[in-house]
C-alpha cells in the first residue's frame, strides 16, 4: 500500500517534530555524534511509511522534510544532507557495527566519500546533484 504525502497532516508534523528533536537532543558537536545523527535521521525517515523503497520516489518527502524543518524548526539541512541520511542508513543500518569497522579519525565527509562509491566532487563540477531541487538543473 502506497501512502501518500501529506505536507499539512499530523503524521508529517510528527515525522519533522522527530527529526528536529534528534539534531537538538544528540547535537551536531563530535564527529561520532554527528555520524550517529545522520544515521538516526536516516533511519526515522526510511522506517516511516511515507518512505518508499527502491531507488526513486523519495525527492517529494526528502525535500518537504528539508524545508519543513527550515520553516517549522529553524532547522536547515539541506535536501543532499538529508537523502545522504537516509542512504546512510539504508547502507549501514547497524551504526555501532559500522562504526567499530572504521578508523578512529572518521568524518561525516569520509562517510560521504564512501556513499559516492569512493569520489565526491562538488555539484557544480560533477554536473549537479542527483537529488537536489535547490541550485542543481533538472536531471
Amino acid at each position: 500500500m502506497q501512502l501518500k504525502l501529506q505536507i499539512n497532516s499530523d503524521h508529517f508534523n510528527l515525522l519533522l517534530d522527530d527529526v528536529a528533536s534528534t539534531v537538538i537532543e544528540r547535537g551536531l558537536n563530535r564527529r561520532d555524534d554527528l555520524i550517529t545523527t545522520y544515521h538516526i535521521i536516516g533511519q526515522r525517515i526510511v522506517t516511516d511509511p511515507w518512505h518508499k523503497k527502491g531507488k526513486h520516489g523519495n525527492k517529494a518527502l526528502i525535500l518537504a522534510i528539508a524545508q519543513g524543518l527550515a520553516k517549522k524548526h529553524n532547522i536547515k539541512l539541506g535536501q543532499s544532507l538529508v537523502y545522504e541520511c537516509t542512504r546512510f542508513y539504508e547502507k549501514n543500518p547497524d551504526i555501532e557495527k559500522y562504526l567499530l569497522s572504521q578508523p578512529k579519525n572518521l568524518s561525516w565527509s569520509k562517510v560521504r566519500i564512501q556513499l559516492h562509491g569512493g569520489k565526491l566532487e562538488s555539484p557544480k563540477t560533477a554536473g549537479g546533484c542527483r537529488h537536489c531541487l535547490e541550485h542543481c538543473p533538472k536531471h
